[in-house]
């Protein structure tokens, strides 16, 4: 056993600390949030690997996108698109690994009032075709879509717009102010 345990090379280091949190404790944690509704444009997905299966490989035919986001206690926090192809009747340009989705969704979110806590979508591209013993839909690309910075954005312009409209407010009350004193 010694001798296997130095044949292995070592790929790195993982450190973790754990706290059992009651409860009641955490959700007075959460940062306040306030609802949201994204919009997502999706047009399609470009030069898809082929699927490697042990040692052989197989072609992308029926991708489709799926969105995560929230908490596992939301009602509602995976979103998909139709397959490529159910979703469109072009099925020259719709299938494969340069499928064509064309696809408009709306997805409300609860998002942290503060953008520091960065918020994220987790964008996951699976193969839809069904693949002999397969129980899950085998996941073909991930990434993920920091909402922060857009998030952070969105807040700035409603308090610069808020701020011109109490400005406004402002200006109206003053000359009415004046339009009352002249008229006095």
């Amino acid at each position: 056993a010694k001798k296997e345990r130095r044949r292995l090379e070592r790929a790195g280091d993982f450190k973790a600390d754990m706290h059992l949190v009651d409860t009641h404790v955490a959700r007075s944690l959460r940062p306040p949030t306030v609802t949201c509704i994204l919009e997502l444009s999706i047009v399609g997905v470009r030069d898809l690997q082929p699927l490697r299966l042990g040692a052989s490989s197989m072609q992308i035919e029926e991708p489709y996108i799926e969105f995560e986001y929230g908490d596992r206690d939301a009602s509602e926090r995976v979103w998909r698109t139709q397959t490529s192809r159910s979703a469109t009747v072009d099925v020259t340009h719709s299938l494969g690994p340069h499928a064509n989705f064309l696809e408009t969704k709306y997805i409300s979110l609860e998002l942290p009032v503060a953008h520091i806590f960065e918020p994220i979508l987790a964008v996951r591209v699976r193969e839809g075709s069904r693949m002999p013993l397969a129980i899950f839909d085998p996941i073909v690309g991930v990434m993920s879509l920091p909402l922060g910075k857009l998030w952070s954005r969105h807040v700035e312009a409603a308090a610069a717009a808020s701020a011109a409209e109490a400005e406004a407010n402002a200006r109206r009350a003053e000359a009415e102010a004046e339009a009352t004193a002249v008229a006095a």
